[in-house]
Parts: structure tokens; C-alpha cells; sequence
């Protein structure tokens, strides 16, 4: 059969993999596949990394929910994550770099991979009406507010702190996927500012639209919810 990440419930074996995950895997070198657990705030975590296939799928127990864990390089493309085993050692999670062999620390106060930005990315579903068209008035998003970061300074000094006014970017396909609009950056919010929202206006019309969220500055980066409005068109 085609590949399928299982767990054991007692005797028998129980399938918690997703089509979106099998999907990843179908007709690909899955043999040297890498994995290992950890557990974080009450989150126990099993971390699955495929290096043919440059991938890094990670199962949240507590939630239930798979999510791609992976590392960016200064291109912004992404690769498996760096991490390729784990150990709890006085209390603190320890992975291993898989290419270098350095030791690092799984910290959730710590918003950058080895001093590397991390390119948090998150796409909505298809939003279509039988191929109708939808008109598109505002997408708004809550972010956790008043996440900005004071004293972290790159050279020249005269530069912006790095984190201290964090952006959102939106970006979004008309076609399904095929093709993206360009970039559109919104604050999430300075340090102690709580009341900031980030809405987007007059995002135009579409039969098949997909919305995606993008967050690289070094903050903790937590979307509380989203609302759209939209209406129906005609044809």
C-alpha cells in the first residue's frame, strides 16, 4: 500500500495520518525516513523528517494535528528541519543539527532558529461558492498584540530594531493556487499596544481564492482569529 504514519493503540495500529500528509509521501523515497519525540508544555510532539524528500512533517498528540516543520534558508526556501534527533537532558530539550552535528536547545521563548529568522506560513482552505463569484471587502486578523521586541539592534545602529514594529504579510491566489498577488504588510502591533487589529481592504474578486499569512520577524507570532466578509456574486 501507499505510505501511512500509524500509532499503536494497544495491540492494533492506528492511522493518524492525514491525506494532506499521505499526499507528501505517495510515489516517494520514504525508507530513510527519521523520527523522534519530545514534549513541551503539555504537548507531546512526534517529529517525522524524510531528507530525500527535503521534508519535516511534526504530530501534535494533545491537538491531534500535523503541521510542516521546517527551516528556511537566506533564499526563503524551504528545507526538513535541521533537527534530526532529541534528548531531554536537566530538563531541557536537546536536538541535534543533522548536517553540522551543532546541539540545540527547543525553546518556545526563543522566536529564531539559531539566530536564523523563522518563516511562520499559513494558508487558508479554497473559499468558492460552486465557482461563483465572491467579492471580497475585508480580511481581518487578531494577532496576539503588543509582541514587540526592545533592544535587539543589527549594524549600523541607526537601523530599525529587529522586531520592534513586527509585520504580517498577506498575500493571496485568485486561481486556486496557480499564481499569487504581490505583497501587502501590516503592523501586528509595538510593544505594549493591545488594541492594534490588521485589516486588509478591497481585496477584489475571485471564483477560488486562497489567503496566505507570512510572519519572519523574531516575536511570538500567535494568530488568535480571523474574519473575512464577503458576498455572492451573480455568475
Amino acid at each position: 500500500g501507499q505510505s501511512e504514519i500509524v500509532m499503536m493503540n494497544g495491540y492494533f495500529p492506528q492511522r493518524i495520518s492525514t491525506h494532506a500528509v499521505e499526499n507528501t509521501l505517495v510515489d516517494q523515497v520514504v525508507s530513510d525516513a527519521i523520527a523522534y519525540t519530545y514534549q513541551l508544555e503539555g504537548h507531546e510532539i512526534y517529529v517525522i523528517s524524510f531528507p530525500t524528500l527535503d521534508l519535516t512533517w511534526a504530530y501534535d498528540l494533545a491537538t491531534g494535528l500535523w503541521h510542516k516543520w521546517l527551516w528556511t534558508d537566506t533564499q526563503n526556501n524551504y528545507h526538513r528541519h535541521r533537527s534530526n534527533c532529541q534528548a531531554f537532558f536537566q530538563n531541557i530539550n536537546l536536538v541535534g543539527d543533522w548536517q553540522n552535528g551543532q546541539i540545540y536547545q527547543l525553546d518556545s521563548q526563543n522566536f529564531t532558529d539559531n539566530g536564523a529568522a523563522i518563516r511562520r506560513l499559513r494558508r487558508c482552505p479554497h473559499l468558492t461558492t460552486d465557482l461563483q463569484r465572491q467579492y471580497f471587502d475585508e480580511l481581518q486578523l487578531q494577532f496576539q498584540p503588543g509582541v514587540g521586541l526592545e533592544g535587539i539592534t543589527t549594524p549600523p545602529l541607526n537601523q530599525e530594531t529587529i522586531g520592534a514594529n513586527p509585520q504580517a504579510m498577506l498575500r493571496w491566489s485568485s486561481d486556486g493556487g496557480s499564481t499569487w498577488s504581490n505583497e501587502h504588510w501590516s503592523a501586528i502591533g509595538m510593544v505594549g499596544k493591545y488594541r492594534n487589529r490588521i485589516i486588509w481592504r478591497r481585496l477584489g474578486w475571485a471564483r477560488d481564492r486562497i489567503y496566505e499569512v507570512v510572519v519572519t520577524d523574531p516575536i511570538n507570532a500567535v494568530i488568535v482569529s480571523a474574519n473575512l466578509k464577503a458576498s455572492a456574486g451573480e455568475n
